[in-house]
């Protein structure tokens, strides 16, 4: 009998418990205003743009947001004004039927960031309070070198390390980004029989999925994570912090298809070393944070970085290094090459 009672005791505040869950609770907060969101990346082969949409609360208006045709966007290099930007519309897109959630604006006199100068975004809207940002662009750091080795990860797939080698200029802070794309080349034909030159070898090119979990200087405290709740570095992103003015080699690797280079099958993996500015790594550090734990109801809020004054967002700049490793020839003379998406 007391088991019996026991039971019943406990599982009152179960049942009340679980009928709480199914409460609706009316939001009592004041509304946030909406702010211009503003994005722009400045590099310096790229014309300068930037891309504006409205921000919006979470229990505010969702239905997709219409482009931004009446911004009025000005271009300042160094204080002086150079240009107001000029409204692009979207190109119609019919394999994606939903709006494009921002509005582009792009430079009608292609004008392209030089290195040491300060350029400044200024937004206005009617109804919104004016946003602006400024970026630098950083000097290049170049990659010096790359090692590689390759085993095998079974019986399709190997591994590749890749040791990337740069030096970090002294003096200053800097601040980095590691990517790559990867270019690959597959026989079309049966590999069980001789090669047929009237047989194409099908050519693919696309983002490189690099990892860095064993690299020190993007995941720093990797190993004193004994609960395996070290947040995800989604931009592989890092700072000089650790090796201020030293040269360097990176722990990467990414895994690709195996490769028969008697079919003039080949894999060309770049690795894109990026310099960006303060703002633009302290944008995607948080917004990495933030990526990590949105979705978990136990995390505290993560507020992601933004230098867009009276909005949101972030106006960041970026120079990049790249330098290819080959493993296979390509293109080779008299070879018939197709071309995939």
């Amino acid at each position: 009998m007391k088991r019996i009672l026991i039971f019943l005791i406990v599982s009152v505040p179960i049942l009340l418990t679980s009928r709480s869950c199914i409460d609706t609770i009316d939001f009592r907060g004041k509304e946030m205003e909406s702010k211009i969101v503003m994005y722009s990346l400045l590099q310096p082969d790229s014309t300068i743009k930037a891309f504006l949409s409205f921000s919006r609360t979470l229990f505010g208006n969702t239905s997709p947001q219409q482009q931004i045709t009446n911004a009025v966007v000005k271009l300042y290099r160094d204080g002086e004004f150079i240009e107001t930007l000029t409204y692009v519309p979207p190109s119609v897109q019919t394999w994606y039927p939903e709006p494009t959630p921002f509005s582009e604006y792009v430079s009608a006199g292609e004008t392209k960031p030089l290195p040491g100068s300060v350029y400044r975004i200024v937004a206005e809207i009617p109804g919104f309070k004016t946003a602006a940002g400024s970026a630098s662009l950083p000097g290049i750091v170049p990659i010096e070198g790359i090692d590689t080795v390759s085993y095998t990860r079974d019986e399709f797939y190997m591994y590749l390390g890749i040791k990337t080698r740069f030096t970090d200029p002294a003096g200053k802070d800097n601040f980095y980004m590691i990517s790559g794309y990867q270019k690959t080349g597959y026989y079309s034909g049966n590999p069980y029989q001789p090669w047929n030159p009237e047989i194409p070898v099908r050519v693919f090119e696309y983002e490189m999925d690099i990892n860095a979990d064993d690299e020190p200087l993007i995941y720093p405290f990797m190993n004193d994570d004994i609960f395996n709740i070290y947040p995800y570095n989604y931009f592989n992103v890092f700072s000089d912090e650790m090796i201020p003015g030293k040269g360097y080699e990176l722990n990467l690797k990414t895994d690709y298809r195996k490769v028969d280079t008697t079919y003039y099958e080949f894999f060309h993996p770049t690795v894109i070393l990026q310099s960006i500015s303060e703002d633009l790594y302290l944008y995607l550090l948080s917004f990495s944070k933030y990526l990590d734990s949105y979705d978990d109801f136990f995390s505290e809020p993560v507020l992601v970085y933004t230098n867009v004054e009276n909005g949101l967002g972030v106006v960041g700049a970026i120079n990049s290094s790249k330098m290819t490793v080959e493993i296979g020839k390509y293109p080779v003379d008299g070879i018939l090459y197709s071309y995939g998406d």
